[in-house]
């Protein structure tokens, strides 16, 4: 009988034992998601679902915001200044903050090489090509010296107040 009562004395150790290890790494793994975020901190620390990371960690940063001022919106108040001449106001009105001195300096540019009408019309139409959520490219045709054309791209951004501005020409 002393052997019996050992043997199960032996089984319910080993048992416990690993009862033990398994609540230690289950623990362990669930507070190393906390720590992450993708767990919620009150025990028994699920996991969020795709839908809650998403609303906790969006994709995009500008994604949820409502658009007031449309890419298009966008282009054409910038061909207007354009057109105008006025290369401060055109810059400043559509352009990322951080841009406008070197897109002062390159339509500065533009306009000393005597390309200010052929830039013009060729950014005066342009065409849908990839919506990325807070960033959308438009394609439009350019003249290069020579007369050549090629396909350029213009690509928007959308601001936190909800305006597409351009990123890049």
């Amino acid at each position: 009988m002393k052997k019996k009562g050992w043997g199960i004395a032996a089984i319910l150790g080993i048992a416990v034992f690993l009862f033990t290890v398994f609540a230690y790494s289950w623990v362990y793994d669930r507070l190393e998601l906390v720590s992450e975020g993708l767990a919620n901190p009150k025990f028994p620390y699920p996991k969020y679902s795709q839908e809650d990371l998403s609303k906790m960690f969006p994709q995009y940063v500008n994604e949820d915001v409502v658009t007031t001022q449309s890419p298009e919106e966008t282009h054409e108040i910038f061909l207007s200044h354009l057109k105008a001449g006025n290369i401060n106001e055109a810059v400043e009105c559509c352009f990322v903050k951080g841009d406008w001195e070197d897109q002062k300096e390159f339509f500065q540019g533009v306009k000393d090489k005597d390309m200010w009408d052929v830039m013009v019309a060729d950014l005066s139409e342009i065409e849908k090509d990839l919506f990325l959520g807070t960033k959308i490219t438009y394609v439009y045709s350019g003249t290069w010296e020579g007369g050549k054309k090629i396909a350029n791209v213009i690509t928007f951004i959308k601001n936190s107040k909800g305006v597409w501005l351009i990123d890049s020409l």
